[in-house]
């Protein structure tokens, strides 16, 4: 079995939106991140991990939040690259 990585808390900020807005674009990038995460990445020194984006106008709630998810595993993917080089 291989170790898992786990995200505690997610906190989004989505301006301009309403708040049911806003919550579909953070369980949608709950969704869509557990997919992009690599197993066993050993992030657990990092406090937080942020990541900002410019939504596009008209752009929908799925769109955004794949863009969001992508952002936030390659991020990992980073940290855990230079958590290696350590």
């Amino acid at each position: 079995m291989s170790p898992q990585t786990g995200v505690e808390r997610l906190s989004m900020q989505v301006p301009g939106a309403d708040a049911a807005h806003g919550r579909r674009v953070g369980e949608l990038v709950a969704e869509l991140l557990a997919p992009l995460v690599e197993p066993g990445i050993d992030a657990a020194a990092l406090d937080r991990v942020k990541v900002e984006l410019t939504a596009q106008p008209g752009e929908s709630a799925e769109t955004l939040a794949g863009r969001i998810a992508s952002a936030i595993a390659f991020a990992l993917s980073r940290a855990a690259v230079l958590e290696a080089g350590r």
